[in-house]
């Protein structure tokens, strides 16, 4: 019933500045939304509980493992995307992967400001995903050791 859900709260939510934790309006094109609300899937109770101990632990630990130590040790190339106003994952937290690496291959992407903020679904749905998003990550996928300036 989730998306019947979002259906019903979606006109609502954007007169108001909620909307703004997941999606700004005004960095995304809400003319749309219908189809936006065909995206929307019920949540998987499992991953849901997952997540819930992530923010009581303050870490997230998987069968036993603490993630942030074990992705310590990892040498892939990384490259760690940040929305700066999303509500959902926060800054910080969307950071600690490429805080924590041990990669020598890493780089930093943070999208949003305050004239054109980018929250959670910003990212894929805002007007300058593709110059802000997908282009620096199609650039970095081509040529990992080149690193990317924050958008």
């Amino acid at each position: 019933g989730t998306r019947r859900m979002a259906e019903l709260a979606l006109p609502l939510l954007l007169k108001t500045p909620l909307m703004s934790i997941y999606l700004n309006p005004q960095s995304s094109d809400m003319s749309r939304w219908r189809e936006m609300i065909a995206t929307v899937e019920d949540p998987i109770p499992q991953i849901n509980g997952e997540i819930a101990r992530w923010i009581l632990d303050r870490d997230l630990t998987l069968q036993g493992t603490n993630i942030t130590k074990a992705v310590e040790g990892l040498g892939n190339p990384l490259l760690c995307v940040v929305a700066r106003q999303d509500g959902i994952v926060p800054a910080e937290t969307a950071r600690s992967p490429y805080l924590h690496s041990g990669a020598e291959l890493k780089a930093l992407l943070e999208v949003g400001d305050e004239k054109l903020p980018h929250a959670h679904a910003d990212l894929f749905l805002s007007r300058e995903a593709e110059a802000r998003v997908f282009e620096p990550t199609a650039e970095w996928l081509a040529r990992p050791t080149s690193g990317i300036a924050g958008v």
